[in-house]
Formats: C-alpha cells, structure tokens, sequence
C-alpha cells in the first residue's frame, strides 16, 4: 500500500506543475461559466427548453443538451487529463523513476487511475457547484443540492471511463498524440454506431447503457430522472422519420446505465492494466 500511495502523490504533484492540467482546469472553469450563463437566457429554442424549477441548468444539461457539448468535454476533460500519465511519459522515458522504485507494475497503474479519479471529482465538484452558484445569481432560483453526490457520481465515472480507454490506448500505442487520436476516432466511432442504431430499431435499455463512452451526461440524466420521476420514464424519439414513445422504469434505466458503466469501466481498465503488465520502455 506504501507504493500505491507513492505513486498517487508522485501524479497529484506531477499534474498540479503541468500547464496542460491548468488548461483543463480552465477549460472546466469556461464550460461552468458558459453553461450558466447561457443555459437560462437563450436555451428556451428549437433544440432544447429550460425548466426554471429546483433542479436549474444542469437538468438541462443531463436529459436534454446535445450530446456533442457533453461527450466532447468528457472526452477534453477525461482524454487529455489522462493521455500523459501513461503514453506521455513512456514517450518522455518519465515512467523509468517509477520502474526504477521498489513497486510493483499494478501499484503504478492502478496508482495512476486513484490519482486521476480523485481529480476528476475535484474538477467535477468545481463545475457544478460554480455552475449552480452563478446560475442562482443569474435567474434567482434556489438550487437543490439534495442531488449533488449523484452528479458527482456521475460525472466521475464517465471521466473516469475516457481516461481508462486513454489508458489501454497509451499503453499499446505509447504516443500522447496518437493516444489521443484513438481516443476521439472511439468517440467519433460510438457517436455514430449509438445514432444509426437508435435511428433503425429505436430504444432499448442495451443500446442506450452501452456507448458509454460517447455521454458525459447518461448517468447523471438517469439519477434525475430517477429521483424527479420515481416510477417510470417518458422517452421520446425518432425513428425511421417517425417519432415514438417508450415507458421505461426509472429504477431499471439507472440500474442498467449504472452496471453498463461499471462493467465497461472494469473491462477497459483491465484490459489496460495487462497490456501495461506486459510492456518495456
């Protein structure tokens, strides 16, 4: 356990010095800003409508905003946090100091994902919490924060499941930019798979937990559907040109996007972690 710690405070201190951390923390900082100030003045329109109740903003966000905005920050937010610690120091030789310790391969793999789960939870708590508070400043309205530890939940595991996509990338290609590049052609990827399906054959609980890599938003829209509705979902959709409705459980929507998640996640990081087992410098 000494080592697993070791190497979570070696990356906590590498990503606090590094300017591209700072960036993404900036970034996080623009899209809470952006979002608040823009979701309550101009969101009532074709794509989407804001309700001005308890849950503010970030309903619209979860349940109805597009997912290019949201997947695109998971993606930014949990890709390029996460491109470095593997691929970017097998590419700089960085990860010889860490070989170099009397620590086992899985201590710095599995160190590096702890590390990068609690700042994705920092960055998320910032996001939300900012965006509440400027958007009660905004439109006077008196957030509920009864549901906040759901959306951190949420958002930390969508991020969570970029950065361990970017890890099994990074440690077969060992290359930041095409690491990178991987990461978005898989995004770009399910995007695509994720509409032509739902286009052709229209909802079902597998199809909308499994892309997860393409919504930073599924699991948190979930949780508030869940506690908002409490016994069934509407889901409205296009299929074919035509539109159609399905009555989904709101228990058995957030149960399926949640073990969807989890079992991805599980399967990503592990698959990462034998690939790292195997590699040399």
């Amino acid at each position: 356990m000494n080592g697993l710690y070791s190497v979570i405070r070696y990356e906590l201190n590498l990503d606090l010095r590094k300017k591209k951390a700072m960036a993404v923390f900036g970034m996080v900082v623009f899209f809470a800003v952006c979002f608040s100030l823009l979701i309550p003045k101009y969101a009532n329109g074709t794509f989407f409508t804001y309700r001005p109740e308890a849950w503010d903003w970030m309903y619209t966000v979860a349940e109805e905003f597009d997912t290019i905005v949201a997947g695109l920050f998971g993606l930014i937010t949990g890709g390029l946090l996460s491109v470095d610690s593997i691929a970017g120091e097998f590419e700089n030789g960085t990860i010889s100091r860490l070989y170099s310790l009397p620590i086992n391969r899985w201590e710095i793999y599995f160190g590096k994902v702890i590390e990068k789960i609690a700042m994705f939870t920092i960055l998320s708590l910032i996001t939300i919490v900012l965006s509440i508070s400027i958007n009660t400043a905004v439109s006077g309205i008196q957030s509920d924060f009864s549901w906040l530890p759901y959306f951190i939940l949420g958002y930390v595991l969508s991020l969570t499941s970029y950065a361990a996509i970017s890890f099994m990338f990074g440690s077969a290609i060992k290359n930041s930019s095409l690491t990178f590049t991987a990461l978005f052609a898989a995004w770009i990827f399910s995007d695509i798979a994720y509409f032509f399906i739902v286009f052709r054959h229209g909802f079902s609980l597998i199809i909308d937990a499994m892309p997860y890599i393409n919504f930073s938003e599924v699991l948190p829209a979930g949780f508030l559907m869940f506690l908002d509705h409490g016994g069934s979902i509407s889901l409205t959709m296009q299929v074919l040109g035509s539109f159609k409705t399905y009555e989904v459980p709101a228990s058995l929507y957030v149960a399926s996007i949640l073990a969807s998640s989890i079992a991805e996640l599980s399967l990503f990081l592990m698959l990462g972690y034998i690939v790292f087992r195997r590699g040399d410098l």
